[in-house]
Formats: structure tokens, C-alpha cells, sequence
């Protein structure tokens, strides 16, 4: 299961990750405060936008669920699905 990153390409989680980073001279306290103070900021996203699972032969039972939830979610119209 992926969503979005924080980085052009999607290749860091999290903002502490993305805070952490060599641009950056904070130490862990600084870094964490950023992170809440970044995340306090409404996106009028829902939380299921960006998300994406891979269903394969062997995956089923986790992918299943998700799959059902992102379903559930399009309907809603709180994101599209592709």
C-alpha cells in the first residue's frame, strides 16, 4: 500500500522523514513540532486520496479490504478510482 510523499518523486513518508533531511539543521524536537505545526493545516483532502494497493495471488486478504475501503470511499465521492 502507498500514498503520497514528500518528495517530487514519492520517496520519503513522512514529514519528520522529509524535516530530517541534510537541507534542514533541526534536531528531533524541532523536527516533530514542524511536523504538527505542517500538519495542522487543513488540505480538504480526504485521507483516502493518493492512496494505491497492488493486488496479487498472494495478497488477497490484506489487499481485499483495502480495495473495498478505496471502493467504498469513490462512492462517496471523496476521491476517484482508478
Amino acid at each position: 500500500m502507498r500514498g503520497f510523499g514528500f518528495l517530487h518523486d514519492g520517496s520519503i513518508d513522512t514529514l519528520f522523514r522529509f524535516h530530517g533531511s541534510g537541507v534542514f539543521s533541526l534536531n528531533d524536537t524541532e523536527q516533530r513540532n514542524l511536523e504538527q505545526f505542517m500538519l495542522a493545516f487543513d488540505s480538504n483532502l480526504a485521507p483516502i486520496v493518493g492512496q494505491q494497493i497492488t493486488l496479487t495471488n498472494g495478497n488477497a486478504g490484506v489487499a481485499g479490504p483495502r480495495i473495498d475501503l478505496l471502493i467504498a470511499r469513490a462512492a462517496a465521492n471523496e476521491c476517484e478510482l482508478t
